[in-house]
């Protein structure tokens, strides 16, 4: 008859001094990659964020005490696995890119490191961007331009307190947004900058677009307010 001593199953005639660490291949078992918790920004799930202490969690076999690594570094303090689940938030994380990886550890033995995942710490915010143009034109539809993109971001252009447009930015500098302003007459609008981490820029400064050429369905232009 069988007898199971932790994990593994001893075959009849096992001596009793046979060991748990023994009987593991490897020694301790490799830990599931660390999922990211508090990812922020517009995308739960592109191991980008924004948070002062990021969470890290993951299972693996209770008792095992689990390490996040970059690479050949530590990251942040060890925890030991409870209920085959780990959680590890590294206070302060520094901004920067890592490939974090976490490994295992039952008394002298150590696992083999999980896949790597990588992860973006960013907590600055873009800056204001531009608008350069156009400076007049003969309806609300416009396609508002600018600089000072940051790749990735989304930028939205407010026509007062209406949002008129937004775009994903492909790249940095020059940018266009296809807009619709709220109506005639001399319109000022502002652009703003939320990054991919979630940090919201300040407003560019405003930029008047006269839409004062502007023309009714019907064919009349409108009146003009004294």
């Amino acid at each position: 008859e069988s007898m199971v001593k932790g994990e593994n199953t001893l075959e009849a005639g096992t001596p009793a001094s046979y060991d748990v660490a023994t009987v593991k291949a490897g020694g301790a078992a490799t830990p599931s990659a660390p999922d990211l918790v508090n990812d922020s920004g517009r995308s739960s799930i592109d191991n980008i964020t924004n948070a002062a202490d990021p969470m890290f969690s993951g299972t693996r076999q209770s008792g095992d005490t689990i390490q996040l690594r970059n690479g050949a570094s530590d990251v942040g303090a060890p925890v030991v696995c409870n209920s085959g689940n780990y959680s590890i938030a590294v206070a302060g994380l520094a901004e920067g890119s890592y490939n974090l990886a976490a490994r295992g550890s039952l008394g002298a033995d150590l696992s083999a490191p999980s896949a790597a995942v990588a992860v973006v710490v960013d907590r600055s915010a873009p800056a204001a961007p531009s608008i350069t143009g156009p400076a007049a034109i003969g309806s609300v539809a416009v396609t508002v331009t600018g600089t000072g993109g940051e790749p990735s971001a989304e930028l939205r252009l407010f026509d007062g307190a209406v949002q008129a447009c937004s775009t994903i930015l492909a790249g940095a500098g020059n940018w266009s947004c296809h807009a619709t302003l709220a109506g005639p007459g001399l319109r000022t609008v502002v652009a703003r900058q939320t990054d991919a981490a979630g940090n919201v820029g300040a407003d560019s400064a405003g930029f008047d677009i006269d839409v004062s050429g502007f023309i009714f369905a019907n064919g009349f232009e409108p009146p003009v307010l004294q």
